[in-house]
């Protein structure tokens, strides 16, 4: 049983023994399943996911109306966390409630973040008492394991939200009070602001609104379209490799002039390049070697498949 729950290519038979209930819809183009987590980020978690025989990846691979089903879900999930029998029951006072949307399909050859690629969304509440050992962490300067702080905290997070703030930045969000908020390193070190590029909503209310479900599918599409921008400055290719391959690197000079052609702000450009200075070609005798590898190795020695890729909002 837990081999077909790891490894059946038909996530209808993966999730078959922990599904909750299954949502036809699109006329029954679509069918989306709440899932029991066997693998969980939280005491309570959720996935919400399409379980189309052929995975279905983006928001924008699933009917619109898929979507506005599953942030008007994802509301729902809200709304009842938020009840005060429900707090009481669930001992729930105090925690924190979180929806992630992960969007990773072209990683499959090395372990991300994302296990599974259908379009899915994680209905996330952590208790007070899951969240107090937080409370007493360690500044991240005092972390000497470099793989450690690695995984803490990802190199290039701030050069990230500065890149998606500038392919959002002239977006119409299309909801009343929304903003996009400039980076705001100093706030974000501090704990003020959360990690990436933040989007400020006017409250949970606007996941039930068509709009937002639109909303969502259009930053994909900027952010898809981002992806391919950064992986042909470094690579002179728009498209990723087949699995266990990545592109080879051009020559430095041949990046830096990219990047100074491509659409990116001063800033932005110098962080770009930094990051060329630290990037190394995968060779395919090593790819061939990482593919019989540990997991652990190919975390730490394979990028990510295009350079760029994924949200959480």
């Amino acid at each position: 049983m837990r081999e077909v729950e790891l490894t059946h290519p038909d996530p209808r038979a993966r999730f078959a023994r922990r599904a909750v209930a299954l949502m036809p819809c699109a006329d029954g183009r679509d069918t989306l399943a709440l899932v029991d987590k066997a693998s969980p980020h939280s005491l309570f978690d959720l996935m919400l996911t399409e379980v189309s025989a052929v995975a279905k990846s983006t928001p924008v691979e699933v009917a619109a109306a898929t979507g506005r089903a599953l942030w008007r879900t994802g509301y729902n999930f809200v709304r009842f966390c938020s009840q005060s029998r429900v707090v009481d029951d669930f001992g729930l006072a105090g925690g924190e409630l979180h929806l992630a949307l992960n969007c990773d399909p072209h990683t499959v050859d090395r372990e991300s973040v994302q296990a599974a690629k259908q379009f899915h969304l994680h209905l996330l509440y952590w208790t007070s008492a899951a969240l107090a050992p937080l409370a007493g962490a360690e500044p991240l300067a005092r972390v000497r394991d470099a793989r450690l702080r690695r995984q803490a905290l990802d190199p290039i997070s701030f050069l990230g939200a500065r890149l998606i703030f500038d392919a959002l930045s002239a977006l119409d969000l299309g909801l009343p009070g929304a903003a996009l908020l400039p980076p705001d390193d100093p706030a974000v070190i501090v704990g003020k602001r959360p990690l990436g590029c933040v989007i400020a909503l006017t409250g949970w209310s606007v996941l039930g609104e068509p709009v937002f479900a639109a909303l969502i599918r259009r930053i994909h599409v900027r952010l898809a379209t981002l992806a391919a921008d950064l992986l042909e400055s470094f690579t002179g290719e728009r498209e990723p490799p087949p699995p266990w391959q990545r592109h080879p690197l051009l020559p430095r000079r041949d990046i830096s002039a990219r990047i100074l052609a491509g659409p990116f702000t001063s800033g932005v450009r110098d962080g770009l390049e930094c990051l060329a200075a630290g990037l190394r070609p995968l060779a395919p005798r090593t790819a061939a070697r990482l593919a019989r590898a540990s997991p652990a190795v190919r975390m730490d020695l394979m990028t990510l498949n295009p350079l760029v890729q994924g949200s959480n909002p």
